[in-house]
């Protein structure tokens, strides 16, 4: 009763839209539902493993897992294991690797697969590459990231730097101190050896050649190590002797700091990829793990391939855990190595190592189990990765390489020279500058009150105490105390003076021999 019969028909004009809207309603409805149906029904089975054991093999590869000294285990694989643990309710059990399956290889990456595949454990904790050969053996859970390898090849030695590197061992203002060194030496020797009549200061060709001369002076007394100023006074002699202990330090602190600095380190490998390695036919280490995903565009003929387990240090020095025992003690030119793993473990020697090229392979990382607790394990690290925890929860890179290179850059600006290291030999140059100058401004007033002192004098006293010594006149040279025009007067008159002296005694002499004369 209360029922209404309806034909076919009529029932499916009755569900047909009417509207665009309905219609579109009607898409979406089916979009989710078809979204959501599949994760409702896996959600439903995260039950399964409830109140189950789960046996782990913890392999120890920081930072994935990491062993604490209390036995505990840290890591952001452990962090996932015990996030999976909570929403799945499973109980964890540490378990070992077996006698079987060391048999089978003493690396815990593939003892660990044959043990997921006997079912003698459940899950095997850490980064493994879901390679083909082990797929083949065991199942994996959904992939947690995918791994990135390629060539990594030795840094050619390094090379000398552009031409600035020369200025670096001093800090710049220290050079302009230094430069302001030569020139407060050049002019205060300008000023003290002006009226010294010789070749480097001659006023007759002018002040700015005279300047020219001592500035030039300076700047090869300094690249030369040693003064290059003759000085003829006494306060030239001091000014050039605290220019001269200048010298010395500024040359034995550039020289020590110099071979430090010449030297740095440029990014040049002699190999850019792996086609030129190809060419040249050198040998390439690869992990035997991922050998035929690697080398499978390249004929084996044309790139000798090592299977090493640590392939790049193997371009350091032989080869130390080969696959074959044939290639024990080789050394391999390059090696094809998953980037983000070494970026985690890259320093010391290996930061000589350089990645080149592109990308050769991109091989899942994803996690050893067996069939009982694959699905479960792959719906939550699906849903994971998808909100983005995965990412949050795996740590950044320490690169160890960047730090040492700023350590030693910081090591070398330690020992660059500045002004305050500097101090103590700026302030005996500027001592030995100002004495000089007061040296030589007491001589000058000495003779000008000696000058002012002959012309209160009579003039035959002025001539006698002026001259200390014979002028020879017409010579280059003089041996005046100065040429001052009273003083140059002085002596000219002393001349006559002498001259005058030396008629009389002619005079004399010749009257002496008028009586004889007239005998003869």
């Amino acid at each position: 009763r209360g029922v209404r019969f309806v034909s076919d028909q009529q029932a499916q004009s009755a569900l047909k839209p009417k509207k665009m809207g309905q219609k579109l309603m009607l898409l979406m409805g089916l979009i989710l539902l078809s979204l959501c149906c599949p994760s409702v029904a896996q959600h439903a089975n995260l039950t399964a493993l409830k109140g189950q054991e789960i046996r782990v093999y913890y392999n120890v590869n920081p930072p994935s897992v990491v062993r604490e000294e209390d036995g505990s285990y840290s890591g952001y694989l452990v962090t996932l294991l015990e996030e999976m643990q909570r929403d799945a309710g499973f109980t964890i059990v540490d378990a070992s690797l077996s006698p079987e399956a060391l048999n089978i290889s003493k690396v815990p990456w593939v003892a660990c697969v044959h043990d997921a595949a006997a079912k003698r454990i459940d899950l095997c904790l850490g980064t493994w590459w879901e390679t083909p050969e082990r797929r083949v053996l065991t199942p994996f859970a959904a992939s947690l990231f995918p791994a990135n390898f390629m060539l990594m090849v030795k840094s050619l030695e390094p090379k000398e730097s552009d031409i600035t590197a020369v200025f670096i061992p001093f800090a710049w203002e220290l050079w302009g101190a230094i430069l302001f060194c030569i020139a407060a030496t050049a002019a205060s020797l300008l000023f003290v050896e002006w009226y010294k009549q010789d070749e480097e200061y001659n006023p007759e060709r002018g002040l700015a050649y005279a300047a020219g001369v001592s500035a030039y002076l300076g700047l090869m007394g300094l690249f030369s190590g040693g003064p290059a100023h003759g000085p003829r006074t006494m306060g030239g002699r001091v000014i050039i002797t605290g220019y001269g202990f200048l010298i010395l330090v500024v040359t034995a602190s550039y020289t020590a700091n110099l071979a430090a600095f010449l030297t740095v380190k440029n990014s040049a490998t002699a190999y850019k990829d792996i086609e030129a390695v190809v060419r040249a036919g050198m040998p390439v280490c690869v992990s035997a793990d991922v050998q035929s995903a690697i080398v499978t565009n390249y004929n084996p003929r044309t790139v000798p391939v090592i299977a090493a387990r640590d392939g790049a240090k193997a371009i350091l020095g032989p080869v130390k855990d080969p696959v074959n025992d044939e290639d024990a003690g080789k050394t391999c030119t390059a090696a094809v190595v998953n980037l983000e793993e070494m970026e985690n473990l890259q320093k010391g020697d290996l930061c000589k190592l350089e990645f080149v090229g592109k990308s050769l392979a991109i091989i899942p990382v994803a996690l050893p189990c067996t069939p009982r607790v694959e699905p479960i394990l792959s719906y939550l690290v699906t849903d994971y990765r998808t909100k983005g925890l995965i990412n949050a929860w795996i740590p950044a890179p320490p690169n160890y390489c960047q730090a040492e290179a700023a350590a030693e850059s910081d090591s070398l600006l330690s020992i660059q020279l500045n002004i305050s290291q500097m101090s103590g030999t700026f302030w005996v140059f500027g001592g030995a500058l100002v004495l000089g100058l007061l040296i030589s401004l007491g001589s000058t007033l000495r003779r000008r009150h000696k000058v002012a002192k002959t012309h209160a004098l009579p003039t035959d006293k002025k001539a006698m105490d002026c001259v200390e010594v014979p002028v020879e006149l017409g010579r280059q040279g003089s041996y005046a105390r100065d040429n001052d025009e009273a003083v140059t007067n002085a002596m000219v008159m002393a001349e006559l003076r002498k001259m005058q002296e030396q008629m009389n005694r002619m005079d004399a002499a010749i009257a002496r021999l008028e009586p004889q004369a007239s005998l003869v």
